[in-house]
């Protein structure tokens, strides 16, 4: 992991990742939200891999889409059916394919919500930066109250997406 782009919905993120992206040696995935349901499920363990796609796999962005469109045979094949990873390798496994399909040598996560974890995310890539956007908080406010994911996140009382992006309870508040 090359760094993490980090903020607050709605200041500015989402601009910087695709301009980072157009680097020809970093591909920034646009929102995981899966790594830290890793963290809590697994720790530091190394596991089975396909328990861990078996988190990736159902997170969702608030459209209701994947987060992180991974080819569950492809990327067993690559890494071996019977493999076992920790979140670490496993993360950066994912994120070198996928770059390397892109044809970049570097990934790197934009996912505004991961603002409140540098500490674990520095312990698990000692080597990985910080790009925290900030924005004027007025402006960010504005921004937000038009924000799908906002309203989903205040209609049940959550004060980021990432608790709910893998439990899909967030369909709830949106049917309502």
């Amino acid at each position: 992991m090359r760094f993490f782009v980090i903020g607050t919905g709605g200041s500015g993120t989402t601009l910087l990742q695709k301009m980072m992206t157009l680097h020809p040696d970093t591909l920034v995935f646009p929102e995981t939200h899966w790594i830290l349901k890793l963290v809590e499920v697994f720790g530091r363990q190394s596991v089975p891999v396909g328990a861990l796609l078996d988190i990736v796999e159902p997170t969702t962005h608030v459209t209701s889409k994947q987060t992180t469109a991974l080819d569950r045979a492809r990327f067993l094949e690559r890494v071996g059916a019977d493999a076992q990873m920790t979140v670490r390798d496993f993360c950066d496994a994912v994120g070198r394919m996928f770059a390397e399909d892109a044809g970049k040598r570097h990934w790197a996560d934009k996912t505004p919500d991961y603002n409140g974890y540098i500490a674990l995310f520095q312990d698990l890539w000692p080597e990985t930066r910080f790009i925290h956007i900030l924005r004027h908080g007025s402006r960010v406010a504005n921004s937000m109250m038009h924000h799908p994911g906002f309203r989903v996140m205040a209609a049940l009382n959550e004060i980021a997406w990432c608790p709910i992006s893998y439990n899909g309870y967030h369909q709830l508040a949106r049917d309502q």
